[in-house]
């Protein structure tokens, strides 16, 4: 078939483009000769057609090849096929074979991105400051006699350092002056969580008073008082033993306290008080 297609357009090519000396002459209406020399003035426009040596099958429409007119200098039309370098309108071109672009690779000279360094330990120190500085702040109000407010102070303290535990024992003398008994033991118990030698230390509830010692000894005689109504309370008796113990009363404050550790269920904590008096309760 490609044989066939040569042969045809090699007699195309020879049709269109005869020999110079038989070139045939025709006249106009003057009667004027005039030869194909004359194919540059413009005179007449024979196509010329270039043979289509090698056409894809791309470029080939109900078994005939497609042939488009590009722009020449010459007065006349030329004919090339497509697969030189004009597809044909309306057709696209032949893809190219070039390799698939890589999506998302990184460049090649940039370094491996680092690895997500470890979360810091936060600071303890700023907490713990912040705890006292609120602590301090209560205290101020509790020696004014503003009870409700250093309860609050004392509370956001608890909140700053939750595992300091000198919050949790002025929270429980703001809530003595209250009248707040119930409370006031479970911050003592919650303190000697954190703090397990507190019994030890130089605690003075009386000097958060200042210069209203009065008001001390008001809130310790409402204690008593309803102690002595409930005999066989366990917090009330752990409680006002604990304020005993601290105003330098512990005789007195054995006796609350050894009495208190028979009703408790677990009298751990109670006996730690007793194992300096040396009467702990087995």
């Amino acid at each position: 078939m490609r044989r066939f297609i040569a042969i045809i357009s090699v007699l195309f090519w020879i049709a269109a483009n005869p020999a110079e000396g038989q070139q045939p002459q025709r006249q106009d209406q003057q009667g004027t000769s005039r030869s194909s020399s004359n194919h540059h003035n413009g005179s007449f426009h024979r196509p010329f057609i270039f043979p289509p040596y090698v056409i894809s099958s791309d470029y080939w429409l109900y078994g005939q090849p497609i042939f488009v007119t590009v722009p020449t200098p010459y007065p006349y039309p030329v004919f090339l096929p497509p697969y030189v370098s004009f597809p044909p309108q309306g057709r696209a071109a032949p893809p190219a074979n070039n390799p698939p672009a890589l999506v998302n690779q990184p460049p090649a000279n940039n370094p491996p991105p680092k690895a997500a360094q470890p979360a810091l330990p936060p600071d303890d120190l700023k907490p713990k400051a912040d705890m006292q500085r609120l602590v301090r702040l209560g205290n101020d109000y509790f020696a004014d006699g503003k009870y409700a407010q250093a309860l609050s102070q004392y509370e956001r303290a608890i909140a700053a350092a939750p595992l300091e535990p000198l919050a949790y024992f002025h929270q429980a003398q703001a809530d003595l002056a209250l009248g707040k008994y119930g409370q006031a033991v479970v911050a003592i118990q919650r303190g000697l969580r954190l703090h397990p030698h507190w019994h030890t230390a130089d605690f003075q509830p009386r000097a958060l008073y200042r210069d209203r010692v009065g008001e001390f000894q008001q809130h310790l005689a409402n204690l008593a008082e309803l102690t002595g109504k409930n005999p066989n309370d366990e917090s009330l008796l752990f409680l006002l033993g604990y304020e005993l113990w601290f105003d330098s009363k512990r005789d007195e404050a054995v006796v609350l306290l050894r009495k208190a550790a028979t009703l408790a269920v677990d009298p751990t904590v109670i006996n730690r008080f007793l194992e300096v008096a040396k009467a702990p309760v087995q």
